[in-house]
């Protein structure tokens, strides 16, 4: 029993050293290429994140957020309750 619990801490320890790198080496990026990032990147963070804990390319993987962040569009929630004033006659029909 005592091997499956350290072969399951191991397994742990490389999953968060993988994304600690990959949070690093995503910092790193930005750091270097602030400039050139457009301003609503950080909708793109988990996606980043994400595809460097895979193992992806950093250059690759901000070529596609970039190209993501771009396609979003703001848009603006509508209000949620309308007020409709119906008025009525008080005259009623003979």
């Amino acid at each position: 029993m005592n091997d499956m619990t350290n072969e399951k801490q191991k397994t742990l320890r490389s999953a968060a050293a993988k994304e600690e790198k990959a949070r690093n080496d995503m910092y790193t990026f930005f750091k270097n290429n602030r400039a050139s990032m457009p301003a609503n990147i950080t909708t793109q963070r988990e996606f980043i994140l994400a595809q460097l804990v895979a193992g992806a390319d950093v250059a690759d993987t901000y070529a596609q957020a970039i190209a993501q962040a771009n396609l979003i569009v703001d848009h603006r929630a509508l209000p949620k309750h309308h007020i409709i004033q119906i008025i009525r006659s008080i005259k009623k029909a003979a």
